[in-house]
């Protein structure tokens, strides 16, 4: 009793620790889709975030046993393109940790992403077009030089550009 007296921890204290961490991993998995319906391939699929304010990636918080993440990210692009499940196909292809400023937050985050190369059979006209609309989602292809000009990527995202130039391009 004396000693918890004498050091007592509270909400005050608790709230400052919490604060001061600079070691926060938010897992998420970045899926990266060819535009394999043309001649010459050369572009992947984004969205537009509107909570982030740029093109993204589709991307999935990942889950911690491999095969449920992969069925997961299946599951996931399945329903988002409306593409039945069974035409889908997810390899793992690298890794990544990085510190960087998460816009929607306002804060430095530490980001462990995983890339992952989707390849989508039969791939519906409707999401062969250079821009499609999915529900309340924009999605369009980009070429990796198109990305690499756009001022908001290169701000924010050029590390995601890199990771998928050094493992799938």
């Amino acid at each position: 009793m004396v000693k918890a007296i004498k050091n007592t921890y509270n909400a005050d204290l608790l709230q400052h620790d919490i604060e001061n961490l600079n070691e926060i991993e938010h897992p998420f998995s970045l899926i990266a889709i060819k535009d394999t319906f043309n001649k010459y391939s050369h572009r992947y699929l984004l969205y537009y975030d509107n909570r982030w304010g740029l093109n993204l990636f589709p991307n999935y918080k990942t889950q911690v046993v491999e095969e449920d993440n992969v069925a997961n990210i299946i599951k996931r692009l399945s329903s988002d393109l409306q593409v039945a499940p069974e035409l889908i196909t997810v390899e793992r292809k690298g890794f990544e940790l990085r510190t960087k400023y998460s816009v929607s937050d306002k804060v430095q985050k530490v980001y462990a992403h995983t890339l992952y190369q989707a390849n989508i059979k039969k791939l519906p006209k409707k999401l062969q077009a250079d821009s499609f609309v999915i529900g309340d989602r924009k999605y369009s292809w980009w070429s990796i030089d198109k990305m690499e000009a756009d001022e908001d990527i290169r701000e924010h995202n050029l590390d995601v550009v890199e990771l998928l130039k050094h493992n799938i391009v």
